[in-house]
């Protein structure tokens, strides 16, 4: 079990980093975005007593590709985030997002933090309920319906929605199930992360050879 949780902030040409030792005191640390930088960042790792900690960062362009490859070799954790994940915590309705509701039936946003990766840990059971939350199933198939008719006006199509497999019975509850098994592929088997605390569209478009 990790003790220290090490958050990075990526850009360009440095990272912004911060170490949450077990005490509950966080410990800063800005190094250089290439190898010189991972390795003063390891060195100030050992000094804080932290070899192994667990690390979250989001996926930025392609800056965090380089210390993403770097620091397992050094027997660190690494979770990667997407940044859409970041917003949904903010705003709540993105295409990653699901929408989740409290007993009183009003759309509330999902405990999510550094140390759930983001939601990522998070998990609902097979009817979608989670500490006194539930996932807004006709919400959710409603968004789905909605960006397949948007697609469908302008010239394209859904390809695949990436939902738990375990979870998609519950959306041919709705009042738009007739439409989802005529119109919407979904995804046969549970992906890698589970997705239950948000799904993915894929679209359908075409490209044109220059």
């Amino acid at each position: 079990m990790h003790t220290y949780h090490l958050g990075i902030d990526v850009a360009k040409a440095k990272l912004d980093c911060a170490l949450l030792r077990p005490d509950g005191k966080y410990r800063n640390k800005v190094v250089e975005n290439n190898l010189k930088g991972f390795n003063v960042l390891t060195a100030w790792l050992k000094k804080q007593a932290a070899t192994q900690p667990h690390v979250c960062m989001e996926a930025t362009g392609i800056y965090w590709e380089a210390v993403a490859g770097h620091l397992p070799v050094q027997g660190m954790t690494v979770s990667v985030i997407n940044p859409a994940q970041l917003k949904a915590f903010g705003k709540s309705r993105l295409v990653r997002t699901k929408t989740d509701k409290n007993a009183d039936g009003k759309s509330v946003h999902l405990p999510t933090h550094l140390f759930n990766k983001f939601g990522y840990n998070i998990e609902f059971d097979e009817k979608g309920n989670y500490n006194g939350l539930k996932i807004d199933f006709d919400a959710l198939a409603a968004h789905i319906v909605q960006l397949h008719k948007e697609a469908k006006k302008q010239g394209h199509d859904l390809w695949r929605v990436i939902f738990d497999p375990e979870l998609q019975p519950q959306l041919f509850k709705t009042k738009y199930a007739n439409y989802l098994k005529e119109n919407i592929v979904f995804s046969s088997k549970r992906s890698w992360v589970r997705h239950d605390e948000h799904y993915h569209v894929d679209f359908l478009i075409p490209c044109n050879e220059k």
